[in-house]
């Protein structure tokens, strides 16, 4: 009996343990696969989200920044520099592919050696995209990869874009490693747990619950700690340490995963963030840091009162290394600059140089490309003129010194500008405007020198809105004029049409050049009043000459480009031909290729329009600008005029005499009739005759006339005889 009480009892005690144990363990094992599926759901959720996210930011910043890249090869075509900077970027792992697309959505380069979609359009649904918000990037994702796309601006007008396509595979392989992972992990533990627990039942339950307690703490703390970090990378956060363990567990290879993943994504951001603040070619701060610096400067003044000033540098004759070397020494000059400037305001340089302690000057002090030649270097805690002068003449003279690259020797110069906080300026815009006025000025001046900011610079603004209200005053009491130069047809010497110039008789200032009021006028929007001015009065002048012998003279007019922004210039032009019941074909227009260049877009619907109506259209100072072939063959150009600088010493100099020969011989070819402007001897007119030139206008022949003089000149031809 007793046997069988202590049987009872001992089946009772171990049933008893077996329940215990079992409620105890099932709890544990309950609680542990919640924690785990919780785990599972928040770690695949955030991480997802933080790697598209991640993705997506990745996306944005490198097609804003490739399109600010591409501003320059894509305005010139530069195929090579366009192929350049696809490769640049295409090297990274995640993205598929790059095309770079024209202003008419097709594309120029998709990266590959034969370009093999060259001329293909761009896939509908991202033109339309683009269209619904041409100023921001479209983001288009698909099943396996997300594309990203941005119109590429010069001002306001498009001159193409990017499409860059991001894979999404890398993403999905790591959610399903993880997921694969944590899964492994979950069954792992869970018969750990089952082991542990049976084994347990065999000792005592308090010993037993308490040590399987502990276990499955062990089990879930490290899980908890895992779910914490999720939440950091989800957040976006990746500088924390993680605590692993040494064992080898499918925890700690789980930790080692997640600790992977984090310094991925921080280097990953590291990379973006160093991408969009820095200027890839000279690893310079560029203008978005550098305004974020000079912010930073004046609210440091706000708080300590430290002054400090900024220096707005131009590199003078760059354009001629690029020209002339290629833009590929163009770069290394410009590292080497960028290097020569750094060692420019060191501290033992300048205390050297100085003979004085300048406190630390360059210890928060930034050196940055804006673009281009450009650069700007903010002076922290300097402010005072006699130091910042001997900084400037430093840099001046540092980039003086000539450049030796690949057996090159370059010269190039700086002009600079400069402006201290606060008293040129009290924000960003005005103390960056104020350098830039100076250092215009140091180039007005001759160049490689520096210029502080001072009254004198304004005195200069102050006289040139003082010629913009003459200049409203002008039109308003008749003192412009036009003066007409005649074009002469070289086969037969006679005058078939004149070109009609301003000027303006100011009634106390005499006679002013256009040179010195046309761009007040354009940057004062007045061009648009002057402009409708002179295509009255020449008409005016055409139909007053229609009941005499220079019945069929034309009259050439220039036309600027912010004519072109008129939305209605083609009608207006029309409506007054009309008025004075002129046939269209003895009106001309003449422009430069700047003048396309700014409004193209605009260019080709009002030109295409004037020339269908028999207005013939002239691109005015070829050669002087960047004389493209492909605006010649896009819009209804008539002929070209060579630019006088050309023909100046053509009689001299035999590059000069070349470029006009071939400048000629292409004009043929694509049925372009060519002047030669600025003839003003006649071994001139004879060269060019020989080349076959079609017309020639300049001094040689007559200087710009009132209409009464220019009149009586064509009744007596004499006045044109050599």
């Amino acid at each position: 009996m007793k046997r069988r009480l202590q049987l009872r009892v001992a089946r009772a005690i171990i049933f008893l343990i077996l329940i215990i144990i079992s409620v105890m363990g099932g709890f544990l094992t309950w609680q542990f696969d919640m924690t785990s599926q919780k785990l599972h759901h928040i770690s695949e959720s955030k991480l997802s989200t933080a790697l598209m996210e991640q993705l997506s930011q990745k996306g944005i910043d490198t097609t804003v920044y490739m399109s600010e890249a591409l501003t320059n090869a894509l305005y010139s075509y530069d195929m090579e520099q366009i192929n350049n900077l696809i490769s640049a970027i295409t090297i990274q792992e995640d993205i598929i592919q790059s095309l770079v697309f024209d202003d008419t959505d097709k594309i120029l380069h998709d990266g590959t050696a034969l370009i093999n979609t060259f001329g293909q359009n761009i896939p509908t649904s991202i033109a339309n995209g683009l269209s619904k918000s041409p100023n921001d990037v479209y983001v288009l994702k698909k099943e396996n990869r997300m594309i990203f796309a941005h119109y590429v601006f010069i001002g306001e007008e498009k001159i193409g874009g990017i499409i860059i396509t991001f894979s999404l595979a890398n993403i999905r392989s790591d959610i399903e490693n993880l997921n694969s992972l944590m899964s492994k992990v979950q069954d792992s533990q869970l018969q750990t747990n089952f082991f542990s627990i049976l084994s347990i039942a065999i000792i005592l339950v308090i010993l037993s619950s308490f040590l399987a307690w502990k276990i499955t703490s062990s089990f879930v703390m490290p899980i908890v700690r895992l779910s914490k970090y999720a939440d950091y990378i989800g957040s976006g956060k990746y500088d924390f340490d993680m605590e692993i363990s040494d064992n080898s567990d499918e925890i700690t290879k789980l930790s080692h995963s997640f600790n992977a993943m984090r310094n991925s994504l921080k280097k990953s951001s590291s990379q973006i963030n160093h991408l969009a603040y820095h200027d890839t070619l000279t690893k310079l701060p560029n203008r978005r840091l550098f305004i974020k610096k000079l912010e930073l400067a004046i609210n440091n003044y706000d708080r300590n009162k430290t002054k400090f000033s900024l220096l707005f540098i131009d590199i003078d004759n760059f354009k001629n290394v690029n020209d002339s070397l290629g833009h590929d020494i163009g770069d290394f000059v410009l590292i080497e600059i960028s290097t020569r400037l750094k060692n420019s305001i060191r501290l033992d340089n300048l205390t050297s140089a100085i003979g004085v302690d300048c406190s630390r000057p360059n210890e928060d002090s930034t050196i940055s490309r804006l673009g281009g030649d450009e650069f700007t270097i903010l002076l922290v805690n300097i402010s005072d003129p006699f130091t910042i002068s001997h900084i400037a003449q430093r840099i001046i003279e540092n980039l003086s010194q000539p450049f030796t690259i690949k057996q090159h020797t370059v010269y190039v110069g700086a002009s600079i500008g400069i402006s201290t906080y606060p008293d040129d300026g009290l924000c960003t815009s005005n103390l960056m405007k104020h350098a830039d006025m100076a250092m215009y000025h140091a180039k007005f001046n001759g160049k490689n020198q520096y210029q502080f900011y001072s009254s004198e610079i304004n005195k200069q603004v102050m006289n040139e809105l003082a010629i913009e209200n003459d200049l409203r005053l002008a039109l308003e009491h008749n003192q412009l004029l036009l003066h007409y130069q005649p074009q002469i047809n070289l086969l037969n010497n006679t005058i078939t049409s004149v070109e009609a110039l301003i000027s303006w008789k100011h009634p106390e200032k005499g006679y002013i050049s256009p040179a010195d009021f046309i761009p007040i006028a354009e940057s004062s929007g007045l061009i648009l009043k002057i402009g409708e001015w002179v295509i009255d009065t020449a008409c005016m002048q055409l139909k007053s000459w229609q009941s005499t012998l220079a019945s069929n003279l034309s009259i050439a007019i220039n036309i600027s480009a912010i004519q072109f922004t008129q939305t209605k210039l083609d009608e207006m032009i029309f409506e007054t031909l009309d008025k004075y019941e002129l046939p269209y074909h003895l009106l001309e227009i003449e422009m430069t290729e700047t003048a396309v260049i700014k409004s193209k877009q605009d260019a080709i619907r009002i030109l295409s329009r004037l020339s269908n109506a028999g207005i013939k259209i002239w691109m005015d100072d070829f050669g002087k600008g960047y004389s493209s072939i492909g605006y010649l063959s896009s819009l209804p150009f008539y002929g070209v005029k060579i630019d006088y600088s050309f023909i100046r010493y053509i009689h001299t100099e035999e590059k000069d005499r070349k470029l006009c020969q071939a400048i000629i011989s292409m004009a043929h070819d694509l049925n372009l009739i060519v002047v030669a402007e600025g003839i003003e001897e006649l071994v001139q007119e004879n060269i060019i005759k020989q080349m076959g030139c079609d017309y020639a206008q300049g001094f040689f022949y007559a200087k710009a006339l009132p209409s009464e003089d220019l009149f009586t000149g064509i009744l007596d031809t004499s006045v044109f005889k050599k």
